[in-house]
């Protein structure tokens, strides 16, 4: 919030920090804290987006939900990919993998 006020605007920032918080104590792979998180961060980058930047006409959390598809292209796609961020930084390391040795190629 403090970012948003100095005219720091970044809506995949809180979703980023979720998915840094749900994947930075853990060493297994879970897809579904993943997809936890992920949801989780989508949901509080459009929250952060509304509490910084209402739409003028109403200022309600509904109004603002339900009008999505006003904002701009681009900060559109800043939420989107704040919830893309949540997932990936919490899903975790490949419990196979050495590290150091860079991504896995086998699936």
């Amino acid at each position: 919030m403090w970012l948003g006020h100095q005219g720091f605007v970044a809506p995949l920032l809180p979703g980023g920090m979720v998915g840094l918080g749900g994947g930075m104590l853990v060493r297994d792979r879970s897809p579904l804290r993943a997809a936890v998180c992920g949801v989780l961060a989508l949901g509080l980058s459009i929250f952060s987006e509304w509490s910084l930047l209402p739409f003028i006409r109403d200022g309600s959390f509904g109004y603002f939900v339900t009008h999505l598809h006003l904002l701009s292209p681009l900060t559109l796609l800043m939420l989107v990919a704040g919830g893309g961020l949540g997932f990936w930084l919490s899903l975790g390391r490949d419990p196979g993998a050495k590290a150091g040795a860079g991504p896995s190629l086998t699936p």
